[in-house]
């Protein structure tokens, strides 16, 4: 199927770096490839067939309007071909945001056996069990972190050193997570220096923001389709502050392909020109995009209504990596949560003992995959046999 060169997108749920906003739980990014012409009879077919009032598509009305429900669930099966959605959970974004910037810098020199064992996967989903289920000191944890995060200053989150009070009341996991940040500060707070050195007004300003990462995520996957994108974004200040970080993709020809997990995806694309930030009015594949973003964002907060159910049916087809907890990762039970939870105990008393976290690491986790047949065998019950 051939596209249009013309990106459009735009957002729904933004609450720019504070993510543990509870009524807005979901962030979500669309872009629809769409021809301008095109795109302005469909939004004035939208308008004159069901009866819209004003001459422009608001995604905000899908909360509230029956005949504007109607309206996108229309544009949504017309231009789900031709669209791709990014969508997260914000607080698992958050916990992912959590290893990234306190277990990655420790780890980085050899982090890709980590990477191997799925360690990143099993620290996220345990931490957002521990915020989602685990009380006070988990909300103060995450709590603590944004606000590191936003002032790019470690201190909120010294100031919840640990007392003999508040280990006896935490899990052993997010006790281990806060020994192992505490014990290697210095290197958190080099990472945080270099995001300083990056200027207030910058990228940095908005890095627990999720719109450059969803803009970049479904630009990469357009390139694999489109060479030489246009794109066009509703206009908003984390997009203004990275706009050098997608110029270089200006006339871009180079494939270059990351994996992640056994998988590799693309992280170039060709921008045929810098991606230019509109306003929605005037723009009628803008107010296509925010129809699109309003109407997931909607089905994901309400998934059990009839036009929630109806934008469930083409997740599968629109969706593009979504961002949420896989508890399996969690779940001790499970192979490689039972490891990495003995790879983080590890990691800890090595941090204590003030030994090397990497020198063995490779035979540990062997031996610690092992350990876990082991267990298997010596914990499983016979099944009883009928004579």
């Amino acid at each position: 199927m051939s596209f249009p060169t013309s990106i459009y997108c735009d957002e729904a749920g933004f609450t720019g770096n504070n993510l543990l906003i509870p009524d807005q739980p979901h962030f979500v990014f669309s872009s629809v490839a769409i021809d301008v012409d095109e795109a302005r009879d469909s939004v004035q077919q939208a308008i004159q067939d069901y009866r819209l009032q004003g001459n422009e598509l608001k995604g905000n009305r899908v909360a509230n309007s029956h005949n504007m429900r109607d309206a996108a669930m229309w544009l949504i099966d017309k231009y789900a071909p031709s669209s791709r959605i990014f969508m997260s959970e914000k607080r698992y974004a958050l916990a992912a945001k959590f290893f990234e910037y306190v277990f990655e810098p420790v780890l980085a020199s050899q982090s890709s056996m980590f990477y191997r064992s799925r360690f990143h996967r099993f620290i996220s989903n345990m931490l957002y069990l521990e915020l989602t289920v685990g009380g006070r000191h988990a909300v103060e944890v995450f709590s603590g972190f944004e606000s590191m995060m936003r002032k790019r200053d470690f201190a909120p989150l010294e100031g919840l050193a640990l007392t003999e009070t508040s280990e006896s009341q935490m899990s052993p996991i997010l006790r281990q997570v806060l020994t192992f940040c505490f014990c290697h500060k210095k290197t958190i707070e080099s990472e945080l220096a270099g995001l300083r050195d990056n200027g207030s007004d910058g990228f940095a300003k908005w890095i627990l923001e999720l719109s450059t990462t969803a803009l970049f995520g479904l630009l990469s996957w357009w390139g694999e389709r489109i060479d030489g994108i246009k794109v066009y974004c509703d206009s908003s200040k984390p997009l203004i502050a990275s706009g050098d970080f997608f110029d270089v993709m200006i006339n871009r020809q180079d494939k270059v392909y990351f994996d992640i997990d056994g998988v590799e995806h693309p992280i170039t694309f060709n921008l045929a020109q810098p991606i230019e930030l509109v306003d929605s009015r005037g723009n009628p594949g803008i107010q296509i995009a925010d129809v699109f973003a309003s109407s997931i964002a909607y089905s994901l907060k309400y998934p059990d209504e009839p036009f929630s159910r109806k934008c469930q049916e083409f997740y599968e087809s629109i969706l593009h990596v979504p961002v949420f907890p896989q508890l399996d990762y969690a779940d001790l039970n499970q192979p490689h949560s039972f490891v990495n939870a003995l790879i983080l105990k590890e990691l800890v008393d090595r941090t204590l003992k003030g030994e090397s976290l990497f020198d063995q690491m490779p035979e540990f986790i062997a031996n610690a995959i092992q350990l876990h047949r082991q267990w298997l065998i010596e914990t499983s019950c016979p099944i009883p046999r009928h004579r």
